[in-house]
């Protein structure tokens, strides 16, 4: 996935704003997994990423600006990884539970601010390995094959350092990097929210 710039109609622009590690192994440590189970099983590869806010809609010029403003006043962070959980919902089939904390919290209210989308939705955060419709029985072999408990064992946890606006509007392997901000502010240790 390159950086683009896409001009699509503003009525149907529907655009992401993803948290992506800083350490770059272990983005790259994610980014196998996600194609190798892609290459595999022929699902939609992406790049590692835990979605701060989805179904952004509006002119690009004004979104990246939004976006770009998000960034300066996201808090860099580390993340702790909880378990591995799978859904029957497509973009959550198969993914990493990602504990609350109080940055991560106030990350989705500056995100609801910025972008004036006031919803009463918990938010749950979530790094995915694999979006499909698929059986709960496949899933399970796939963690296995794929290590994907011991990978989240030793992973544990990792520092958010970039925000990314991905176009993400139709299929998921069509999705593009719109722009990728750096999150400038000082690592924050995660606290819980219980």
């Amino acid at each position: 996935m390159g950086t683009v710039t896409v001009t699509p109609d503003s009525s149907k622009s529907r655009y992401s704003i993803w948290l992506m590690p800083a350490e770059e192994s272990v983005f790259d440590e994610l980014q196998h997994t996600i194609n190798e189970i892609s290459n595999r099983y022929s699902t939609p590869s992406f790049e590692p990423h835990i979605t701060l806010m989805a179904g952004i809609s509006g002119i690009e010029d004004s979104v990246i600006e939004n976006a770009h403003y998000l960034a300066s006043r996201i808090d860099r962070c580390t993340v702790a990884l909880g378990s591995i959980g799978r859904s029957r919902e497509y973009f959550r089939s198969l993914f990493i539970r990602v504990q609350k904390s109080m940055e991560m919290e106030r990350a989705a209210d500056l995100a609801k601010e910025v972008f004036e989308r006031y919803y009463t939705r918990e938010y749950t955060p979530h790094l995915s390995f694999m979006y499909a419709d698929m059986q709960d029985g496949q899933k399970d072999k796939i963690i296995e094959e794929y290590g994907l408990v011991p990978l989240v064992r030793r992973l544990r946890a990792f520092t958010i350092g970039k925000l990314g606006l991905y176009y993400t509007y139709g299929r998921a392997d069509g999705w593009q990097k719109v722009r990728e901000f750096r999150l400038m502010n000082p690592v924050k240790e995660a606290r819980s929210v219980l």
